[in-house]
């Protein structure tokens, strides 16, 4: 093919089969708001022949995770990280990182930047189809990622996938509040990405139960320590998951609450 013409859907189509990844444009029956799609900033939304965010391309395996740092939940912590555009080579180079996590359990939040530095962030807009237009703002986006498993169709709870938060992508100085009281500053530019702070709320009397279904014991018993919480596993923790928990991820509960986990034999 020539990668100058117009292949948007048919790229679409071609990674559907290589990677068995889902859509993630807007269903019809999803709960959350239509104006909340990850859109232009990912391939398997928007068929624009654009780059497909730091989470597909991780799940790809197109980006490794040591280059997505997990940013520390603890209450007040503050960090700085120097993000690379997700458009250019990876990995990135040293001392950048392609992009941020912020929490364990499902539903966490990805950080990332986005630039129109090549055809297809840019888009081809001389074919006169807005949908080839590229990347609809240029900075920092943050998007939840709301799915324990993006290759099964059904959506968990009618939810989108990846939940958009920042609806206009961040440049210096500007700001956006994330979930639990996270909040991400872009601080500078430079030749190759962005530099941003992540800075987390005081801390709270209560904490939320992070949602650890279909995760092994060993990642469940992590994000649930994370949170300042008591993991209670009740079944084999050999090569199995979290099929049920009690109190339900989102809810608040008291720290050192206890947690119940069963575990159980994946889906395939």
């Amino acid at each position: 093919v020539a990668m100058a013409e117009s292949n948007c859907v048919w790229l679409m189509e071609m990674m559907h089969t290589l990677t068995r990844m889902w859509d993630l444009y807007h269903f019809n029956n999803d709960v959350d708001p239509v104006q909340r799609d990850i859109a232009y900033f990912d391939e398997m939304s928007s068929a624009s022949q654009t780059h497909p965010t730091s989470y597909s391309k991780n799940e790809y395996g197109w980006l490794d995770t040591s280059y997505i740092p997990i940013h520390p939940y603890h209450a007040g912590a503050s960090a700085d990280y120097t993000l690379q555009y997700v458009s250019l080579s990876q990995p990135p180079q040293a001392g950048n990182v392609a992009a941020v996590r912020i929490g364990y359990g499902i539903p966490y939040v990805i950080v990332e930047a986005r630039k129109k530095t090549d055809q297809f962030e840019t888009g081809m807009p001389s074919t006169g189809d807005p949908q080839e237009f590229g990347i609809s703002s240029e900075g920092a986006i943050a998007y939840r990622v709301q799915t324990h498993n993006p290759t099964q169709p059904e959506r968990e709870g009618n939810k989108k996938p990846l939940f958009l938060m920042t609806l206009t992508a961040l440049n210096p100085g500007e700001t956006a509040q994330l979930d639990h009281g996270v909040t991400l500053r872009v601080s500078g530019a430079h030749a190759d990405g962005l530099t941003v702070n992540i800075k987390n709320a005081p801390l709270p009397p209560d904490v939320m139960v992070p949602g650890v279904i279909g995760v092994n014991a060993r990642v469940a018993r992590q994000a649930i320590a994370q949170h300042d919480l008591v993991p209670i596993f009740h079944g084999s923790q050999v090569n199995t998951v979290v099929v049920s928990q009690s109190p339900e991820g989102g809810e608040f509960v008291p720290r050192q609450n206890k947690v119940r986990l069963e575990m159980g034999e994946a889906e395939p």
